[in-house]
């Protein structure tokens, strides 16, 4: 047990056995739950039994850290802890222990998941504080540059704190229920982060994070606009041409017959037509009975540009363009590999509402950081002035505003967060 600071087998913080195991959990005896109140041992709260409360297992090769999450009693012994019960019998309430990580009894530090899993009849201990702190906090980092997160509900004087490379450098999430303290832990982490001159970019869904009002943290808007002339609130957009194909389907909803072929070849089309403006007309590329030759050339020399996001295109001819795509796919005797053929009245007719349906979500003033951009801030810029500037801490981007139709609030989200995925994967994180 060299690997410990405090014995994680102390007799006096026995609290039951292991009766029955799980993949990831395991039943316990508490034969000492039911006793009312709590005792302390050299100082420290013994709760011998309460929901909440982290455990060791005593392992045969590692020690296994737990939390109990339920405590019952067998139906048959339910009544036995009621005050009017005659009789001696007493209860033998169970727990129910989730299996969190396996710890090195040589080094003390936890290891990936629970190699071997528990026996039956395996001794159960209420975990010491000061050892609960020292597998959370396992590493090598200066106190002095560790994320101080938060202390144990029953020592207050032991505080836990965490290396920002073991809480950022994987994935993690804040669970709970509502009520339950997540908002309070991510702003506790965010000014962390400012006290270690660290960066973060939070996404705001409700607005509840406003009242950060620290010169380090900047705030921006997505969606929304200015109420009065002296609103110095910053409204962005995200550019429509940001977004993936996927993207644009899920907005503009086209049915899978012959609208979603039309809207796709749409899409293209436009942006061709901004690449080669010698084969548009009016911003369009005009199909009905047109040659096809410099129109395919044109999408096999640009072919990776058209396939990633970022390629312009002028959504307000989106209409009209789709209106183009319906003709035959090629033409009459002689012509009819060279051109397209004449316009499909069967096809126009069935992309009329889609048609009528992209002017609609066009004109909506709560998608107006989408496809009216050019009066608003780009967030890809303010991004990157963020992550240059040296005085910037934290970049708020409020969605309080953005629209919940047709799942614009979503299909953002997942754009801004695909959009940095790119940045990291470029390296522009690293040197932060």
């Amino acid at each position: 047990m060299s690997g410990f600071i405090v014995s994680p087998y102390d007799r006096q913080r026995y609290i039951g056995s292991v009766c029955t195991v799980q993949p990831s959990a395991v039943e316990v005896n508490l034969p000492f739950a039911s006793s009312p109140g709590s005792t302390h041992v050299a100082g420290y709260q013994l709760q011998r039994g309460q929901v909440g409360e982290f455990v060791v297992i005593e392992g045969e090769k590692h020690a296994v850290l737990g939390r109990l999450v339920e405590t019952r009693l067998p139906e048959r012994e339910r009544l036995t802890v009621e005050p009017a019960r005659e009789g001696n019998a007493r209860p033998n309430p169970l727990g129910v222990v989730q299996l969190l990580t396996a710890i090195d009894p040589e080094t003390g530090m936890a290891l990936r998941g629970v190699p071997v899993s528990p026996r039956i009849g395996q001794h159960v201990f209420s975990a010491h504080p000061l050892l609960v702190k020292q597998v959370v906090a396992f590493g090598v980092t200066p106190e002095s540059r560790r994320i101080q997160l938060a202390t144990f509900p029953q020592a207050r004087d032991t505080a836990v704190s965490l290396s920002p490379n073991h809480l950022f450098g994987r994935h993690c999430a804040v669970l709970g229920a509502t009520g339950g303290g997540k908002s309070w832990t991510l702003a506790r982490l965010v000014e962390e982060i400012v006290r270690l001159n660290g960066k973060a970019i939070l996404f705001d869904a409700t607005g509840e994070f406003r009242t950060q009002d620290s010169p380090a943290v900047t705030h921006v808007h997505l969606g929304g606009r200015r109420t009065a002339p002296d609103d110095n609130r910053r409204f962005l957009s995200f550019p429509y041409w940001q977004l993936t194909e996927s993207d644009l389907f899920v907005l503009l909803r086209p049915s899978p017959g012959v609208q979603a072929p039309k809207l796709k070849e749409a899409l293209r089309s436009l942006k061709i037509a901004h690449l080669v403006p010698a084969l548009s007309g009016a911003g369009l590329i005009r199909k009905a009975g047109q040659q096809k030759q410099a129109f395919e050339q044109a999408v096999i020399e640009h072919g990776a540009v058209l396939n990633r996001p970022g390629a312009y295109f002028d959504i307000a001819r989106l209409s009209n363009q789709i209106w183009e795509e319906c003709v035959y796919p090629g033409g009459f005797g002689p012509q009819a590999m060279t051109h397209w053929g004449a316009a499909t009245p069967n096809e126009q007719s069935a992309c009329v509402t889609l048609q009528s349906r992209i002017e609609s979500e066009l004109a909506s003033p709560g998608l107006q950081c989408l496809f009216d951009p050019r009066h608003l801030e780009p967030l890809p810029g303010v991004v990157e002035t963020f992550l240059s500037d040296a005085d910037q801490r934290v970049l708020r981007i409020s969605l309080e505003f953005l629209s919940f139709e047709h799942n614009a609030r979503e299909v953002v989200a997942n754009a801004v967060g695909r959009y940095l995925l790119g940045l990291a994967r470029d390296g522009k994180f690293l040197n932060m």
